[in-house]
């Protein structure tokens, strides 16, 4: 999974290296269940998550990232 800089949406898209729509629906709501973050699988091989501005201001991204790795 390759995850790219925070946008000005406070949106991370995460880049399957295998699509798979079953591995994207099930790290999407793994994600969303585990993290104050709301995950959605786009496509077969992307996921969105919505990052809150208050871990965005803490600098809770890095950490957010290094647990999803």
């Amino acid at each position: 999974v390759e995850a790219p800089p925070l946008g000005a949406k406070n949106e991370l898209r995460l880049a399957l290296r295998q699509q798979s729509f079953q591995t994207a629906d099930r790290l999407a709501k793994a994600i969303t269940a585990a993290e104050a973050v709301v995950a959605v699988a786009e496509d077969a091989a992307t996921v969105r998550l919505v990052v809150p501005d208050a871990l965005v201001k803490e600098g809770g991204v890095v950490g957010l990232i290094a647990r999803l790795g």
